[in-house]
């Protein structure tokens, strides 16, 4: 899969970094050479502003990096400029969503909490459409439509020939609602219960007897094929998303994650959770 422009820019900024490192330049040093702005050089390294290939070149040149090293940050380079599907919802989709979307898309693990909320990733087509519509205000049908179509596409990347690992950790009231109706529920739960069978997938539940698990709103980690390129950890809050890419939030929201996933039940027992609820219906 080509690297979406999000994360190419992360990962030739990151490499821009090592290269400024190992030839002991300063972000002050290189912006005085190049004649920019040291906030100019920040961005670029943090994978907040693109950069030409003129100036590509000219930070090869002053790293003195190898041909391996150039052609490497080239490709990265011309991948920051492939389209991305989700462009044709750009009336739905702002910076922080398309952001939040092109590292979903290249991670190779996605672990995710949410006590109050299914993961988009595992929504069914028609639980999406009930959640959608769930709303005090009349949604356009377009744009409702559209929503869902989005949700069903990013679904896509745990499927294939090379799918992303998701490990979702669920809070056992979320199957107790029944948004759309009880067959929508019903549908729901059996979507996830097929998804749990997969071999990437896991599902784990928190169960309601389990004490100390307050989550307000939902967690995600994206970790990533190249070892070398940080993992993202994300807050969802009711006014958006809130991206974490520094070590220790990392860490914090990682922990987080896994304090949860120890007090739910297993894998295992999770399903057999799922198949009585689904009984009970």
């Amino acid at each position: 899969m080509p690297a979406t422009p999000t994360y190419a820019r992360r990962r030739l900024g990151t490499e821009l970094r090592r290269l400024r490192n190992e030839s002991h330049s300063t972000v002050d040093a290189v912006a005085q050479a190049c004649g920019w702005s040291r906030w100019k050089v920040i961005r670029i390294e943090a994978g907040q502003s693109s950069v030409s290939r003129h100036d590509l070149h000219v930070l090869c040149r002053l790293y003195e990096a190898g041909k391996e090293d150039s052609a490497r940050l080239e490709r990265w380079l011309e991948d920051g400029r492939d389209h991305r599907w989700w462009r044709e919802y750009d009336n739905l989709i702002g910076a922080e969503l398309e952001e939040y979307l092109s590292l979903e898309s290249q991670a190779s693990e996605i672990a995710v909490a949410n006590m109050a909320m299914f993961p988009g990733l595992l929504h069914s087509e028609h639980y999406s459409r009930a959640v959608t519509y769930a709303t005090p205000f009349t949604p356009d049908p377009d744009i409702a439509e559209s929503v869902v179509e989005v949700r069903m596409r990013r679904q896509r990347i745990l499927h294939g020939d090379n799918p992303a690992r998701l490990s979702a950790v669920l809070g056992a009231s979320l199957f107790l609602y029944e948004t759309g109706g009880r067959n929508v529920l019903r549908g729901q739960i059996a979507h996830v219960l097929s998804m749990s069978e997969l071999p990437n997938c896991e599902v784990h539940i928190v169960p309601l007897s389990a004490t100390s698990t307050v989550l307000s709103g939902g967690i995600t980690v994206f970790d990533f094929p190249d070892p070398q390129d940080p993992s993202v950890a994300y807050a969802e809050h009711p006014n958006g998303l809130v991206a974490r890419d520094g070590a220790i939030d990392v860490r914090r929201h990682r922990r987080m994650v896994d304090y949860l996933k120890a007090n739910a039940l297993s894998p295992e027992d999770s399903r057999a959770f799922l198949v009585a609820r689904l009984e009970e219906l």
